[in-house]
């Protein structure tokens, strides 16, 4: 260390020696332009004369400016290039300058930033990565959805015409022959179901609903239709309910209800001239427990281990003796677990099983309706004054008629905006107020105001009008679709084509404010006669679902559907030519809305070939219209506007020689 002034100072002398920097302190004198070293340490004597001299310069740079001065330079010596930091700043009369070695410190930071870089990369790639994921579940979703369709709509058509054959036939040799189709047309439905519900499973595309239903019930329900199977093997089947068990809770009825479809049948397959026990009751921990117990064939403790594996039955001989896919019971468990339970199982060889399920009790107030599922049965034919709200001339007409031969009275309205007037003035029909309504039909895809907002407005009127019960109509029948319609303040939602018998179920069963009216017991439909007509083309034998047109004329006769018929023949071509146009102005939003509009009209008459080819263009148009693209339109069929032009064509063509 060099001292450029008298008098020593150990602890200034301390702290320089001990700094790994380069130190210097300069004055300046007043009668001298150029700074003076007083002070430095070693490594600043060693400094190189041009390191020093940019040292000195930014020392008189902070003497003269009385700010802090810093800049980092490069320097090549024997060990390569360095880089050096030089700061100076002035304390008082004197001025501090250091030379810094920060070649180490920028290489760190230059690590730290390739760091950064490749992190922020791989970011953008997982980002990049899951949204593919989230589009490929989507296709998935959508793929399902399609496969369900696909798959189960013929096998309905096989045990429909099944069940229709089975009448028209005579011989009781040909009878049984058709009985042995309608069995194994069900038992392949079951293995379709199966297979579908455990890929959405494995998916993870498995949603549940939350809704009000009575756990008696749902375990008498499913011992009533497994009680001729038990009658046929000769086995007792009981079920009892203890006296503690809620009347009410919450859940997913339909999932446990297949659940207990799965248990009892497979008690009810493996247990012979035996007896089946369905318990109810309460379990811990705020739980109600399903218990299914048998006195079949049993099973060991190596196949009990693996029954809940997918495609495991105990063993070869239980699949060829018993059938089945050995998924039943994997989909169960995986339901159970979804609802946040449990299942457990316990057997003996000889002796039986005992399956014990348990699912959180979520009790509830009874609900105002009762589930989809129970909707088919009769109900008391009560007067109701219903509104309407439906934009398609052809499905007022379908809901109005239907209705009407109950008794009911129905006014309906084009769109929302007109429903949600026609509420806040008429309001709830009470004792004092006989000109309101009792309920409200709503389809969710109205112009003016679409369904949805129609119903959200309801319910923030004042007075008892905002809780008139309300029912969403769409075709919209995913999962997803129908939780969003609901949450706008739907109590019900019926999917299009509407099922007649639930639509009358529900309308029926809505409790009315008025007792009493004109109400009439609707008669019950002849079954008309198996139609006898020329073969059709092949190429047009999915042209007309000739199941449903035979639905509709069972439910509101023949005069009626030849009315309905003709109604969408002048419709349809209306509707098409909406298409035609959104498309040539290419809004793809407004293609959507009208290729729905399209489907809608045809699914609800029948017309499958449009329905069909309206749906594939409703998809692609909702893919164009959130990406702001039209590559989905132009993923498309090349000749489908020309196929569905031709389906369109045909059909009124076919449905006209009807009428």
């Amino acid at each position: 260390m060099t001292d450029h002034c008298t008098g020593p100072d150990s602890l200034l002398d301390a702290l320089l020696r001990a700094s790994p920097s380069a130190v210097v302190i300069v004055e300046r004198p007043a009668e001298s332009s150029v700074p003076r070293i007083i002070r430095s340490n070693q490594a600043a004597d060693s400094l190189p004369t041009a390191i020093m001299a940019a040292l000195l310069d930014r020392c008189d740079e902070a003497s003269l400016t009385g700010t802090a001065v810093a800049v980092d330079l490069p320097h090549q010596d024997e060990a390569g290039e360095r880089w050096l930091r030089l700061t100076a700043g002035r304390e008082g009369a004197v001025v501090v300058g250091c030379v810094t070695d920060i070649t180490e410190l920028r290489r760190t930071r230059q690590d730290l930033d390739d760091l950064r870089a490749a992190f922020d990369g791989a970011k953008r790639e997982a980002e990049r990565q899951r949204e593919a994921a989230h589009s490929a579940g989507e296709a998935k979703t959508r793929f399902l959805a399609t496969m369900s369709h696909e798959l189960r709509t013929p096998m309905n058509a096989i045990l429909g015409f099944a069940d229709l054959l089975k009448v028209c036939t005579i011989e009781p040799q040909q009878v049984s022959y058709v009985e042995i189709i309608r069995r194994s047309g069900q038992d392949l439905l079951r293995v379709l179901n199966d297979i579908l519900d455990f890929s959405k499973i494995e998916a993870g595309f498995l949603t549940l609903e939350r809704r009000p239903f009575s756990p008696a019930s749902i375990a008498r329900d499913v011992v009533m239709l497994f009680a001729a199977t038990a009658r046929d093997k000769e086995t007792s089947l009981f079920v009892t309910t203890d006296s503690d068990v809620p009347d009410w809770i919450e859940g997913d009825v339909t999932r446990l209800r297949q659940v207990l479809s799965n248990l009892i049948g497979n008690a009810c397959k493996f247990t012979e001239d035996g007896r089946i026990d369905v318990r109810v009751s309460v379990g811990p921990a705020g739980m109600v427990e399903f218990a299914v117990i048998d006195t079949g064939i049993g099973m060991t403790p190596e196949q009990v281990r693996q029954l809940f594996r997918p495609f495991v039955q105990a063993d070869v001989t239980t699949t060829r003796r018993f059938g089945g896919t050995g998924l039943g019971l994997a989909i169960s468990k995986r339901l159970v677990e979804a609802m946040g339970g449990t299942v457990r199982v316990t057997s003996m060889p000889g002796e039986g099983s005992a399956f014990l399920v348990r699912i959180p009790a979520h009790v509830c107030a009874p609900p105002a309706y009762a589930d989809d599922d129970g909707l088919e049965e009769a109900a008391a034919p009560d007067f109701r004054r219903v509104l309407l709200a439906e934009d398609n001339a052809i499905n007022r007409m379908l809901v109005e008629r239907i209705l009407e031969q109950d008794g009911h009275e129905i006014v309906s309205v084009p769109d929302g905006r007109l429903a949600v007037l026609e509420i806040a003035e008429s309001g709830l029909r009470a004792a004092d107020n006989p000109s309101g309504y009792d309920l409200v039909l709503m389809d969710m895809h109205m112009p003016e105001m679409d369904g949805p907002t129609a119903t959200r407005t309801i319910r923030e009127l004042a007075g008892p009008a905002s809780s008139i019960p309300i029912v969403g109509l769409s075709a919209d029948a995913m999962t997803d679709q129908m939780d969003r319609h609901m949450s706008a303040g739907l109590d019900a939602y019926l999917t299009k084509p509407i099922d007649h018998g639930k639509l009358r179920a529900i309308v029926a069963r809505t409790r009315p404010s008025v007792p009493g009216g004109p109400a009439k017991m609707p008669e019950r439909a002849a079954v008309p006669e198996p139609r006898r007509e020329e073969p059709e083309p092949q190429h047009d034998r999915d042209l007309i679902d000739e199941a449903q047109i035979e639905e509709i004329r069972a439910g509101v006769g023949d005069e009626m559907l030849a009315e309905l018929l003709s109604a969408f023949c002048d419709d349809v071509g209306k509707e098409f030519d909406r298409v035609r146009s959104a498309s040539a102005a290419e809004d793809w939003a407004a293609l959507a809305v009208s290729a729905h509009t399209l489907k809608g009209v045809a699914s609800n008459l029948g017309a499958a070939r449009i329905a069909g080819l309206a749906k594939s263009l409703e998809l692609a148009a909702k893919d164009a219209a959130n990406l702001n693209t039209v590559a989905p339109i132009l993923e498309l069929d090349s000749d489908l506007f020309g196929n569905l032009a031709t389906a369109v064509d045909r059909t009124v063509r076919e449905l006209s020689r009807r009428t």
